[in-house]
C-alpha cells in the first residue's frame, strides 16, 4: 500500500519533481525490484521532455530513470532517444560540470541497446562509435596478450581513469567476447523482464 501511495502521488505531481526527485523516485522503486509501469511512464515521458526544455538540469539525474528503466525491462524509445541527444550534446570525458563521464555512457548505452533498432536517424550508431573510442576500446588495448607477462596495472589504471565500476549487462556480455575471454556469450531476459543475465 505504500509504493502505490507513493506511485499514486509521484504520477500525479511528477512535473513539480526537480529531476533529483523523478531519478530518486523511480530508483527508489527499482531497488526493491517494485515495478509500477504508470510511474515509470510518467517518469519517462517527463524526464524526455526535460532533456530537451532543461537540459543542464537533466543531464544530472537521467542515468537514475535510465537504469530504473532497464531494471523493469521497460524501454521508452522517446526519453531514450532524447537521453542519447542530450549525452552527445556534451563533451567526453566529464573534465567539467557539462561532461558525461564514463558510468553514464555506459547506463545509456546499456539502456538503449533493446531499443536500438527503433531509435530515429544515426543516434545508435554514434552513440555507440562514442562508447567504443572512449571507453571499450581503451580498456580493450590495456589487457595484457596472454603469455606476454604483463602486469594487470594497466587495466587497473584506465578502469580508474575511466571511473568505472561495471560496464552494464550488454556490455560485460560484449566486453567478454572482444577481449577473448569467451568463445559466444547470450544475454538473456527472463519472462518477468526483472533481471538480465549473461549466460
Amino acid at each position: 500500500p505504500w509504493m502505490e501511495a507513493v506511485a499514486a502521488f509521484s504520477c500525479h505531481r511528477i512535473t513539480e519533481f526537480d529531476m533529483q526527485g523523478i531519478g530518486n523516485v523511480v530508483w527508489s522503486f527499482a531497488n526493491v525490484a517494485v515495478f509500477h509501469e504508470r510511474l515509470l511512464k510518467e517518469a519517462s515521458k517527463e524526464t524526455a521532455r526535460r532533456c530537451h526544455a532543461a537540459p543542464a538540469e537533466a543531464s544530472h539525474n537521467v542515468a537514475q530513470v535510465l537504469n530504473a528503466g532497464q531494471a523493469a525491462g521497460f524501454v521508452d524509445v522517446e526519453m531514450i532517444e532524447a537521453a542519447v541527444d542530450l549525452f552527445l550534446g556534451k563533451d567526453f570525458p566529464s573534465g567539467t560540470e557539462t561532461g558525461i563521464g564514463a558510468r553514464e555512457l555506459l547506463i545509456l548505452a546499456n539502456a538503449a541497446q533493446p531499443a536500438s533498432k527503433e531509435m530515429d536517424g544515426q543516434r545508435w550508431a554514434k552513440l555507440e562509435s562514442l562508447l567504443q573510442a572512449q571507453v571499450l576500446q581503451p580498456l580493450l588495448r590495456s589487457i595484457p596478450p596472454r603469455g606476454s607477462g604483463r602486469s594487470w596495472a594497466e587495466v587497473d589504471a584506465c578502469v580508474a581513469g575511466l571511473d568505472l565500476d561495471h560496464l552494464g549487462v550488454f556490455y560485460t556480455a560484449h566486453f567478454l567476447r572482444e577481449a577473448a575471454a569467451v568463445a559466444s556469450v547470450e544475454v538473456a531476459h527472463p519472462s518477468m523482464a526483472t533481471e538480465v543475465w549473461i549466460s
